[in-house]
């Protein structure tokens, strides 16, 4: 952004599927069930504010609300579905200028 002021810098938080929400932290397959039930991985934004922080002033686009539903990625993976790309670019295209 400092290197090319003319082009337009979005940086994004794209959460771990297991972040975005409890019903989704209990299959993912990054997690065992022990460290969703005590981490608590769907309410800990240490690492999103970590990031923007390092990336002020720069805004952080925070993609976890939009992954909110657990059908926002595949079952037994923690890869974005249909729905949760649908879902990503409706957000994106909200703040991106037209």
């Amino acid at each position: 952004a400092r290197l090319r002021p003319e082009v337009q810098v979005v940086p994004v938080w794209l959460p771990a599927d297991l972040a975005t929400c409890e019903a989704r932290a209990a299959v993912s397959p990054l997690a065992s069930a022990d460290a969703v039930a005590s981490l608590r991985p769907w309410e800990d934004t240490t690492l999103r504010d970590q990031l923007a922080a390092a990336l002020a002033p720069l805004e952080l686009v925070d993609l976890t609300d939009s992954l909110r539903d657990p059908g926002s990625f595949l079952t037994g993976e923690p890869h974005l579905s249909a729905a949760g790309h649908a879902a990503v670019a409706r957000r994106l295209a909200a703040i991106l200028p037209r």
